[in-house]
């Protein structure tokens, strides 16, 4: 289907190009060279031939539509404007290239050409929600006074967006005391989304001149809104605050582009954190909801999540959560002695990056260094809610590391502290069957934790091998066949059941299990999987 996709492309761009076909020969700066180099290319490879081959081909919409795709992923206002304005001359606007039209619109306080953007906007059915926000929003570059919404008690996720953006418009607007209540009987519950509310209205009264009230509104104890603090007090701006209609998109596209991450839309989260970049450059909360968004996504995303990463980390008040983020791309790039330097570095002064060290590690398979430094977090903070995910990680690591009589007496201790917490269920329950202790025990502890999350494919892997150890083959081969049904391609789980195959007297359907985990093992699983395929079971 790919092949077919290009195939396609390149034919629409030899349609359309009429006499550039010929100049395509001529040598490798042709349109259809520049093309075909960008379509290949990667991050600002691509961003350069695309808009090389835009200005070869101006009126080419196949072009313009890659152009603006690769502009908007790489942040490049300039060449994601020109494409758009090429898609819209030529028939093939983009419903979410439209929002970028209104965005140019914003940032040359065109404000009649935006009115107008947004009536295109509403007659689209994609996006159309927006309008009557960022109508609101443009009431800051006009005389107008917004529409009218009343303040909710209760809201759905529905109001979230209209009841944030109106509180903030007050303030912008002027209405500091009026808006300051309406801040602060929004999300008292949620402090993820309250966190970033009162931050942004807190920089805009601050930025009118309104510090106490902005002070007011900062009451948690987080590393962010305790900065903001310090910067507010110091008459620093925290350059979030919103006064203008750019400002306002800014919020609510950044807003929207952090919940999509949530939910796993990792490229609708980039379009739209990118359009919040480019209506208000110099935010670094926007910057980071886009390192966010990119970092979910390819490993080229990731490496421009990383370099925007890097530029916030600077910011007094982003920079913790900008350095985090950093560290996490590092080691997902593959430069992993890199991540816990900066981990390590960080550990200094934070016990939570000291527990980061312990995940890098183990996730790198040093499992003893892991449980020690985990040891280290629980030392640090004994009795506190976390104890017993910390217990949880030390017994993790330790019977990974292969001393299970260590690890044993940690998952015991850890139960005690979360007895509903089916993965610790699983550890402890898989890890009793394995060294053959305990047995009934184990099945109850499997069995509770099957309970709790029957849909995991790694408890019912751990259910299958208990009932295999324990001879009841035709129970582990129903349990693990619905483990390879949800999670098909973890060799363990294909060998476990080609175990439990071989053993029913399924000899055949047991080599194609142990084919199938030898595909993915390595290692010393590679060479007993080969033994297997080759002899059985003894």
């Amino acid at each position: 289907m790919a092949r077919t996709t290009r195939i396609c492309s390149l034919a629409l761009l030899l349609a359309g190009l009429g006499p550039l076909q010929a100049e395509a020969k001529r040598g490798p700066q042709s349109a259809l060279e520049l093309y075909a180099r960008a379509r290949i290319g990667d991050g600002t490879d691509a961003v350069r031939s695309y808009s090389a081959a835009l200005t070869a081909a101006p009126n080419e919409p196949t072009v313009a539509l890659y152009a603006y795709r690769q502009a908007v992923a790489g942040g490049d206002y300039a060449l994601a404007l020109r494409a758009a304005q090429t898609l819209e001359r030529t028939g093939f606007l983009t419903p979410d290239a439209r929002l970028l039209l209104y965005v140019a619109a914003l940032r040359d306080h065109d404000w009649k050409a935006a009115s107008a953007r947004l009536a295109d906007i509403a007659r689209e059915a994609n996006f159309a929600f927006m309008v009557p926000v960022l109508a609101d929003w443009l009431t800051l570059g006009s005389e107008r006074e917004p529409a009218s919404v009343p303040v909710k008690k209760t809201l759905t996720s529905g109001d979230a967006y209209t009841q944030e953006n109106r509180a903030l418009l007050m303030l912008a607007r002027g209405d500091e005391a009026e808006g300051s209540i309406f801040v602060k009987t929004l999300w008292p519950l949620d402090p993820y989304r309250s966190q970033s509310l009162r931050l942004t209205a807190a920089a805009t009264l601050a930025d009118r001149g309104q510090r106490d009230a902005a002070t007011a509104l900062l009451i948690a104890d987080d590393y962010a809104t305790v900065a903001a603090k310090s910067q507010i007090a110091k008459r620093r701006s925290l350059h979030i605050g919103i006064d203008s209609p750019a400002g306002g998109a800014a919020f609510l596209f950044s807003r929207m582009a952090g919940d999509l991450i949530t939910q796993g839309s990792g490229r609708a989260a980039v379009t739209l954190a990118r359009f919040a970049q480019f209506a208000d450059p110099e935010n670094p909360r926007v910057a980071l909801i886009a390192a966010g968004a990119l970092a979910i996504g390819s490993d080229d995303d990731k490496a421009t999540a990383l370099g925007l990463a890097s530029q916030v980390r600077k910011d007094p008040v982003y920079g913790n959560d900008a350095a985090s983020l950093r560290i996490d791309l590092l080691e997902q790039l593959g430069n992993v002695d890199q991540a816990v330097a900066e981990a390590r570095a960080r550990a200094k002064g934070s016990i939570n990056d000291l527990a980061r060290v312990g995940d890098i590690e183990a996730r790198r398979g040093k499992f003893t260094e892991a449980a020690n430094i985990f040891r280290q977090v629980l030392a640090a903070r004994p009795g506190d809610q976390a104890s017993g995910i910390l217990l949880f990680a030390i017994g993790n690591a330790l019977d990974q590391a292969g001393d299970w009589k260590a690890a044993r007496p940690y998952l015991e201790r850890a139960l005690t502290l979360t007895p509903g917490d089916p993965a610790l269920l699983n550890e402890l329950g898989y890890g009793l069957i394995e060294h053959g202790e305990d047995m009934e025990r184990a099945v109850k502890f499997l069995d509770a934790a099957a309970q709790i999350k029957p849909e995991s494919a790694a408890i019912m892997d751990s259910v299958g091998w208990a009932n295999y150890r324990l001879g009841n083959y035709d129970l582990a081969i129903a349990s693990l066949e619905k483990a390879v049904a949800v999670n098909n391609g973890d060799p363990e789980i294909d060998e476990h059941l080609g175990d439990a195959y071989w053993r029913d007297g399924r000899h055949i359907a047991a080599r194609y299990s142990w084919a199938a985990a030898r595909i993915q093992a390595d290692g010393p699983m590679a060479t007993r999987l080969d033994t297997k395929i080759e002899r059985g079971l003894p």
